[in-house]
């Protein structure tokens, strides 16, 4: 008999490896459907509101699952500051939730876990339309408060800084839900988050 003798897994164990084998074989267009199809099925649980504990979150029969419903639940966990954020503050924008369905055009839903994924391309959006604000608006970014010699200080230096801020601020949304979705889930497939 052998002295190392190896367990075997788990079924949650061996369904997540192939999960994960799986996921590593689809294209990219594969893996967001199967990312906004995973998205929908745990929606329906889910109110998306970080700050609610576990037992706050709406029931399943509560939530709608339709598009607008989504989109204006996801709306709802928008950060207002995240990490990485530098110059970039919502507020002086007026309303920051009509700003941003100003200006991402497609619905939010598929913008954070759908078809239209591209953080690059919504930050550079959010960021010429943040910028044209501000400007018009007559506030000051870094840039105002530079030393003529300093070469690294500039206006498109601040752009490029907006357009980062804009990335995490998508990223950070993302992770709103995700650790909603997290919490709510924890405990009700057989195992906490995370594991």
């Amino acid at each position: 008999m052998r002295e190392s003798a190896k367990v075997p897994p788990t079924d949650e164990e061996a369904q997540k490896a192939v999960l994960s084998r799986l996921i590593a074989c689809l294209n990219e267009y594969e893996r967001t459907e199967l990312i906004g199809q995973a998205f929908r099925m745990l929606a329906g649980r889910c109110s998306f509101d970080p700050y609610a504990s576990s037992e706050e979150q709406l029931e399943e029969e509560q939530l709608g699952t339709g598009d607008d419903d989504l989109n204006w639940r996801i709306s709802c966990a928008s950060p207002s500051d995240w990490p990485g954020q530098e110059i970039v503050e919502l507020d002086n924008l007026g309303d920051p939730g009509a700003w941003l369905q100003d200006v991402i055009a497609e619905r939010i839903l598929d913008v954070l876990f759908g078809s239209a994924w591209n953080d690059s391309l919504y930050a550079e959006e959010m960021a010429c339309s943040y910028f044209n604000e501000i400007m018009e608006q007559g506030y000051t970014l870094p840039s105002d408060f530079c030393e003529a010699s300093d070469e690294d200080c500039g206006i498109e230096e601040d752009y490029l800084q907006i357009q980062k801020d804009f990335r995490y601020f998508l990223q950070a949304w993302r992770e709103n839900i995700l650790k909603a979705i997290e919490k709510t889930t924890s405990g009700k497939n057989g195992t906490k988050s995370g594991e």
